[in-house]
């Protein structure tokens, strides 16, 4: 069972991505009911869900370059708030 999937955006090919921290239970990432030990960026294309990345803690909003050639992913972390470029 995924997390809290969030902030999904679709690339003009119907391709999905979001992320899936774990915002969104109780007890975060404590939660008793939290499945997955980590939070990741999933992919959803073609009735396929692959797991891109893993190693953000909070990863959050989405977006595509112009181009659709770099997903940018905002993780917000206590102290540690950033943007990451994935190629896709």
């Amino acid at each position: 069972r995924l997390n809290s999937p969030r902030g999904p955006v679709v690339r003009s090919d119907g391709t999905l991505f979001f992320a899936d921290p774990p915002f969104g239970l109780n007890g975060g990432r404590q939660d008793p009911k939290r499945e997955l030990s980590f939070s990741g960026i999933y992919r959803w294309r073609n009735g396929e869900l692959t797991l891109v990345h893993r190693d953000l803690e909070g990863p959050g909003a989405l977006a595509f370059s112009p181009d659709e050639k770099h997903l940018y992913v905002t993780n917000w972390e206590p102290g540690n708030t950033f943007v990451v470029r994935f190629d896709d």
